[in-house]
């Protein structure tokens, strides 16, 4: 899928098992093995996926503790699995999972029990509520919000109009940051794509057909058009249906941008451009029409 949903998913499956994040392998998705999923969409993969591997985490627990109480001839409620250890708050006992969770265990009159421990998790959000047709309202029509705001400081030259952005400052409520390096990076990558949509990308048609259907003539924000500060600041506010109460950050990251610059350009040379993108042509023409 491409947009860190692995890295995200380790550490949600260790903090559910006990285990360090270096005993952990993630599967590349692949149709031929992969449970179904809707789509990687709305910016919901972390939240969703997060969910079902945690009841995936909580149900392959269970079997262990299960399996191993069984053995000790102890209460399932006085064991644990902590760093990769099944252990006994009763009698200090401990035993590694890597022992036990492929071939099982045996019991003191010899036979074995437990076996590959198989662990499933399914998330499907049942509250949402549709929308009504007069008025387009309803009490919950998406399963949840994420709440942040970009602030950028720009630069234009009054005698051509040219715009270069200097600074993007993001900021956003992400519940949890499961992996913290992964949402500055996805707040810093949806700012440029955000810049790239306000200052850059055009589809220009003509008779039903673009004529600028390649990358030579579509121009994309690269590393080198980024702006040389940017500042991610992560708010953590828990979700309260969210894996360890993490939200999502997809699309987020992106919205905000090309309104902000926008703003930029009307505080700096008193013109406002109301079309995408906002290109240097524009503000030019603008300033000479105050």
């Amino acid at each position: 899928m491409g947009q860190g949903a692995d890295r995200c998913g380790r550490p949600v499956r260790c903090r559910g098992l006990g285990i360090s994040i270096d005993d952990v392998r993630v599967n590349t998705v692949d149709t031929d093995y992969s449970p179904y999923e809707w789509q990687t969409v709305a910016s919901r993969i972390t939240w969703s996926m997060g969910n079902a591997i945690v009841r995936a985490a909580e149900e392959a627990k269970v079997q262990i503790i299960e399996m191993v109480a069984e053995v000790w001839g102890e209460d399932p409620q006085d064991l644990d699995i902590i760093d990769g250890h099944v252990v006994s708050y009763a009698t200090e006992e401990s035993v590694p999972l890597k022992d036990i969770v492929v071939y099982g265990m045996q019991k003191p009159d010899g036979t074995w029990i437990g076996g590959p421990v198989v662990g499933k998790g399914r998330f499907m959000p049942d509250y949402v509520t549709p929308l009504d047709a007069e008025t387009g309202q309803g009490p919950r029509a998406v399963v949840h919000f994420t709440t942040g705001a970009q602030a950028v400081e720009v630069e234009i030259d009054e005698e051509t109009g040219e715009i270069r952005v200097l600074k993007i400052v993001s900021a956003y409520d992400v519940g949890k940051a499961i992996n913290p390096d992964m949402v500055r990076s996805q707040m810093e990558g949806g700012a440029v794509q955000g810049m790239s949509t306000a200052l850059l990308e055009s589809i220009i048609m003509k008779n039903g057909k673009p004529l600028n259907a390649s990358f030579t003539d579509y121009r994309i924000a690269t590393a080198i058009d980024a702006p040389v500060e940017m500042e991610s600041i992560i708010v953590e506010v828990p979700q309260d249906d969210g894996p360890y109460g993490a939200r999502g950050i997809g699309e987020h990251a992106m919205v905000p941008t090309a309104p902000a610059i926008a703003n930029a350009v009307r505080n700096a040379v008193g013109v406002e451009i109301d079309s995408m993108p906002i290109t240097s042509e524009k503000i030019w023409a603008a300033m000479r029409r105050l």
